[in-house]
């Protein structure tokens, strides 16, 4: 199956406000004129390349999630953080520091693999 990535980053204030810059910049957007279909990968290491760029993207994303957790916990008032809701917040901020060095431990692997030439 085709891969395609479109990424865009911008600041606003509202969703309006950044779908109008969005506007602004790319106009009436048309897949033939703005989106880039992305080859397929030739060669095993290659392919490898492309999922140990998805795996940081989660372990991006997953570190994110825990800092939110964290944040979230150390802001909560003493008699929350010993109840239940500050129990749950941290033991999922815990299970994604978790997921956080498994994703990690996965990348380093990947990292050793060498594939055999052809012949």
């Amino acid at each position: 199956m085709a891969k395609y990535r479109v990424v865009l980053v911008t600041d606003g204030p509202r969703l309006e406000v950044v779908a109008n810059k969005i506007k602004t910049v790319f106009g009436d957007c048309t897949t033939e004129q703005h989106v880039l279909k992305l080859g397929k990968a030739e060669s095993r290491a290659d392919r490898l390349n492309e999922v140990h760029q998805s795996v940081e993207d989660a372990m991006s994303e997953v570190e994110m999630l825990h800092d939110e957790l964290q944040e979230w916990y150390d802001n909560m008032p003493e008699n929350f953080q010993n109840g239940d809701r500050g129990t749950t917040v941290q033991e999922a901020a815990d299970a994604m520091e978790s997921i956080k060095d498994k994703l990690e431990e996965a990348i380093e692997e990947m990292d050793g693999v060498e594939f055999p030439g052809m012949y």
